[in-house]
């Protein structure tokens, strides 16, 4: 057993070196500690090299003492040792034996292994590598380019017989030979074997290998771009996906160019790239001849217009199969789900009338998923107005699940479940939400080859379901896995929810953290989408603004707060679509309490709060209703009506157990 040790400073290395080396040669201590760069192996390794070299004269140098040691091997024993170096990455010994032949490789690999020159890294009979990088160097080091050549070409006419399970390591082996055009050929076929294997990630890095290795004529680049772009998307990096099918769509014919770059902007603005996403979408809606929506009003009438059609036609359709559906109608289905995707954080108003347009297309087409995905959309679309839609909501939710078992696609039941979740989410009854969300991210995880927009959305509303019922414990370790996968994705829509959505800012403040709260609003307003900042606005002021009640800054919590709040309510968007309204309420009115500590005229504050506590009322949903008697309660105790207080408190608590909030 080894004891994996940290390097040495310099000081603590020349100790070990004096304890180490002879009297006689003492003075040498320094150079050892220096040349050894702290590390205990080498510091030994040096310290036996200045013995047997005692003469002062001669070049004392780790090169020369690694030189030296590999001099005094057999022949054979150096090729094994060059061999392995030149691999760069564990190798297994059965490869050993086919590239070094007519040797006995095992026992080559002990001796090694006694002279501390190479690593068992996964037992004496597994994978093989050199003991420290400064080995692998010095080996490395006197080979020309033509040798390494020709080691490389060795280890890839061994890979050939272990078939696509070693094409990754083949494909290098050949690039690092010079035999471009063979490793672009292999870097193909290793990709394909990848995706097969739901190594995407890898069959992308593939993908690129072969396009810059041989890319062929524009046909084949053209395939590998697209092939590219779908290994990039299914692995979660939408905006590179974006790039690599604009540029598959260069020189493409008109069908598949408008494909291909529906599947761009579709990318680009599921992945919060919005400006560059709507601009593309625009531009391929009117190819397909369809409109696009170019402002809040436009889509406002979208709506009534969609709505209204919906109404006269009813929701009837006849079932058809995807190969019987023109190419171009599917294209413009899938451009207008993209739109009501993309939209649906940043532009709510315009994701609603896209996705009315969509659920119109699919009765159409007659398309069972689609339908059911529309369906679903709905119901949702009606759950944030508020409770009196509810009725309606749970009508297009029955529709959608009577389709369940006609379901093809894993994605779009899922969407269901993620559907199901939202409406109970915007009700307020945030345990069932969670409960359907669950179920939504098994299907997304252990049925579905992508993992895109739809398990993003899912990871935001199950974020601020954790919110609501107090799960913070839990609410931050999935914050830190999604942020880390936000940023290796370079997902600007999901990087956006978590930086400036309150899920965000409570992260930070139950580890007692408000600078660390700033500092990440700071960094999401630079590079949060540009489209629509009305609501990126509300949510930075509520995210501030209870950063500041936690940090004390009572005079900050609310005013800045307020003027957001209202310049959104008197806008289009704030009073069509009703969106976050109930939490806005619920953040004024607690804003207003918090500043009423401090302020010297606490009626006018309080009325704001009583204001807010009404439209809570009028809402109706049990969200909105279980936080009135806590507005009230803290009214009455900010007056020194102790007894109302408490009593208003017991409602209030009644309430938010029967809500299981915590």
């Amino acid at each position: 057993y080894k004891l994996p040790l940290q390097a040495l400073s310099i000081p603590e290395a020349k100790l070990l070196a004096e304890k180490l080396l002879p009297t006689e040669i003492h003075q040498r201590a320094l150079a050892v500690a220096t040349e050894s760069e702290g590390s205990p192996f080498f510091v030994t390794a040096m310290s036996q090299y200045a013995f047997i070299i005692p003469d002062p004269s001669r070049p004392f140098t780790l090169q020369r003492a690694i030189d030296d040691r590999v001099y005094s091997l057999s022949p054979m024993d150096k090729e094994l040792l060059s061999a392995i170096c030149i691999s760069g990455t564990p190798v297994e010994q059965e490869l050993l034996t086919k590239i070094i032949s007519n040797a006995d490789v095992a026992q080559g690999l002990r001796r090694l292994h006694t002279q501390n020159l190479i690593a068992f890294v996964s037992g004496p009979d597994g994978a093989v590598r050199a003991y420290h990088d400064r080995i692998r160097q010095s080996v490395l080091a006197p080979m020309g380019q033509k040798t390494e050549q020709e080691w490389h070409k060795r280890f890839a006419l061994a890979l050939e017989d272990l078939g696509p399970a070693a094409a990754l390591q083949m494909t290098d082996h050949l690039r690092r030979a010079g035999l471009t055009e063979k490793a672009g050929i292999c870097a193909e076929e290793a990709a394909a074997h990848a995706e097969n294997n739901l190594a995407f990630s890898q069959a992308a890095k593939l993908y690129r290998i072969a396009l810059e290795r041989n890319p062929g004529d524009r046909n084949r680049q053209r395939n590998l771009q697209t092939q590219l772009g779908h290994a990039l998307r299914t692995s979660g990096h939408g905006a590179e996906a974006a790039s690599a099918y604009l540029q598959a769509s260069v020189d493409a014919p008109p069908a598949e160019e408008i494909q291909l770059r529906q599947l761009a902007a579709e990318q680009w603005i599921t992945t919060g790239h919005l400006e560059r996403g709507s601009l593309e979408l625009e531009n391929v809606l009117k190819v397909a001849g369809a409109r696009p929506y170019k402002n809040a009003f436009t889509a406002f009438l979208g709506i009534i217009f969609s709505r209204l059609l919906l109404k006269l036609g009813g929701l009837e359709f006849e079932k058809q199969t995807a190969a019987r559906v023109r190419g171009e109608d599917r294209l413009v289905l899938a451009a207008y789900k993209a739109a009501m995707q993309g939209f649906s954080l940043a532009d709510p108003l315009r994701s609603s009338a896209y996705s009315l347009r969509y659920l119109r297309q699919a009765l159409r087409l007659g398309l069972v998923d689609d339908v059911a995905i529309g369906f679903a959309e709905e119901a949702i679309q009606l759950s944030v107005v508020g409770v009196r839609n509810r009725t309606a909501s749970d009508a297009y939710l029955r529709r959608a699940f009577m389709l369940r078992g006609e379901i093809k696609n894993p994605l779009s039941e899922g969407y269901l479940l993620f559907a199901t979740g939202s409406t109970f989410y915007w009700f307020g009854e945030m345990s069932e939400a969670k409960a359907r969300y669950e179920e939504a991210e098994q299907i997304y995880l252990n049925k579905c080859d992508i993992q895109g927009w739809e398990y993003t959305m899912l990871k935001s509303y199950f974020g601020s379901a954790y919110y609501w019922l107090g799960s913070w414990g839990e609410m931050v370790r999935q914050w830190n896995v999604w942020m880390q996968e936000a940023k290796t994705q370079r997902n600007l829509f999901l990087l956006t929810v978590l930086r400036l959505w309150p899920m965000g800012a409570l992260r930070w403040l139950v580890e007692d953290r408000p600078d660390k709260t700033w500092k990440q609003i700071s960094t999401g307003l630079a590079e949060a989408p540009q489209s629509n900042e009305q609501i990126i606005a509300v949510q930075t002021a509520i995210c501030n603004s209870f950063t500041n009640i936690y940090a004390g800054n009572y005079l900050d919590c609310f005013y800045p707060l307020e003027k957001v709040i209202r310049a959104f309510s008197r806008s289009l968007t704030g009073n069509l679509s009703s969106l976050f309204n109930t939490m806005n309420c619920i953040h004024l009115a607690f804003g207003a309490l918090a500043h009423a500590l401090v302020a010297h005229k606490k009626d006018q504050i309080w009325a704001v709060a009583r204001q807010q506590a009404r439209k809570l009322t009028k809402d109706g949903s049990p969200k909105s209703l279980a936080f009135v008697p806590v507005i009230e309660a803290a009214i009455s105790y900010q007056k020194g009506d102790d007894i109302t207080a408490a009593a208003q408190l017991r409602e209030a608590i009644t309430r938010l157990k029967a809500l299981q909030y915590k």
